[in-house]
């Protein structure tokens, strides 16, 4: 191993050990987060939920329906009328910025935090 070698895994190492550093100390864990729906591009509902929220609701527009579920801080599409059902596919999420698509229904479900995302 050459000497040139040694400096680039240890550039890698370095970087690599910054961004984990810096995604630990400026993105911020919440006990609440917020659950946002949209159709057709449109706000419909905001939800508030923890790790003891249990729901299921469904969500009906023109275009079909969807059977939601929040269960223990996570969510996900339980059942739908779309025909291929990719949206009960993608299964549970639980981040802040993640996100569910029906593309048929036109559905959009985001997780949003209760406050500020990220501290730069």
């Amino acid at each position: 191993m050459k000497i040139v070698d040694k400096y680039i895994i240890g550039t890698i190492l370095i970087v690599s050990l910054s961004m984990i550093l810096f995604r630990t100390f400026t993105f911020k864990s919440y006990d609440q987060k917020i659950l946002k729906i949209y159709i057709s591009n449109n706000f419909y509902q905001e939800i508030k939920f923890d790790k003891s929220t249990n729901k299921i609701f469904t969500v009906t527009s023109d275009l079909g329906w969807n059977k939601i579920e929040i269960k223990a801080g996570k969510v996900r599409i339980l059942d739908s009328d779309c025909r291929e059902k990719n949206c009960i596919d993608m299964g549970f999420i639980d981040n802040i910025g993640e996100s569910i698509v029906c593309f048929p229904h036109r559905l959009l479900i985001k997780i949003a935090g209760d406050g500020i995302d990220a501290v730069y």
